[in-house]
């Protein structure tokens, strides 16, 4: 990861800071890339993501903003209307908004050398989504409970079963998901 975001900014580019803004995203919020996508300012206020929709029915949550990412989210929205999205300068369109993001790192980790095919699979095992499972790792590592990871990155064993669906419907507590968001970081040395 470190590599990735050290290269990133010697990378350069008309898009660099978009992909790098979208990386801290993902590393300190485990959002989908296509739940990055789709965030529109509204869905940044309060101090919290809100993820209207997803892949799937639990997809849809809230939970806080990571006290790093606070500048960026608030340089995204500055003059932007409640409807805009946060990353409107990723231009997707339909169903997969996030194509273009999606292809761009493609071309980055290709291009600094950190693609990592292995023989018979078309992609490399280092892809956006790897932010995603970073971030699950890191903050069971720090002890989270998993049903708290789990509401935070919007996985249904966070509100399955008769303990968490049934009589814990409102989730894990605003201190609880903070807590799960704050234990982690990015790599020492990323800026």
């Amino acid at each position: 990861m470190r590599q990735l975001f050290n290269r990133l900014s010697k990378a350069g580019g008309k898009n660099a800071s978009r992909l790098g803004d979208a990386m801290r995203v993902a590393a300190l919020s485990g959002m989908r890339i296509e739940e990055i996508c789709r965030l529109t300012v509204e869905d940044c206020r309060g101090g919290n993501f809100t993820i209207r929709e997803g892949k799937t029915a639990a997809a849809s949550r809230t939970f806080p903003i990571h006290s790093a990412l606070v500048p960026l989210v608030e340089r995204r929205c500055e003059g932007k209307a409640d409807d805009e999205r946060l990353f409107s300068d990723v231009r997707g369109r339909g169903v997969s908004l996030s194509d273009p993001l999606s292809k761009q790192f493609g071309r980055f980790i290709r291009a600094v050398g950190a693609a990592d095919i292995r023989e018979g699979h078309r992609r490399s095992k280092v892809n956006f989504h790897s932010f995603r499972r970073r971030f699950v790792q890191n903050a069971i590592r720090a002890e989270i409970p998993q049903h708290v990871v789990s509401w935070v990155v919007g996985h249904a064993e966070g509100r399955d079963g008769i303990t968490l669906g049934v009589y814990n419907r409102g989730g894990p507590s605003e201190a609880q998901m903070r807590s799960c968001v704050e234990a982690v970081r990015l790599p020492e040395g990323v800026a």
